[in-house]
């Protein structure tokens, strides 16, 4: 579970909000590197949205499988 928040400001107001990306595999290879891993049929604007806010935030790559 990666937790998140987005803030929004508009008009001199401050909306912040807090959400959450669980992938469908989390490991770590045979090197020692940490693998986020996710299974998608179909990518849609909203998982585009997350997956580069989670690689950011957390230095991580997801691997769509």
């Amino acid at each position: 579970k990666f937790p998140y928040e987005s803030t929004y400001t508009a008009n001199g107001l401050s909306l912040t909000i807090k959400n959450s990306y669980i992938a469908d595999f989390t490991y770590y290879d045979k090197g020692g590197n940490f693998i986020v891993e996710d299974s998608k049929g179909a990518i849609t604007k909203e998982f585009a949205l997350k997956k580069k806010i989670i690689e950011h935030t957390y230095e991580v790559k997801i691997l769509l499988t």
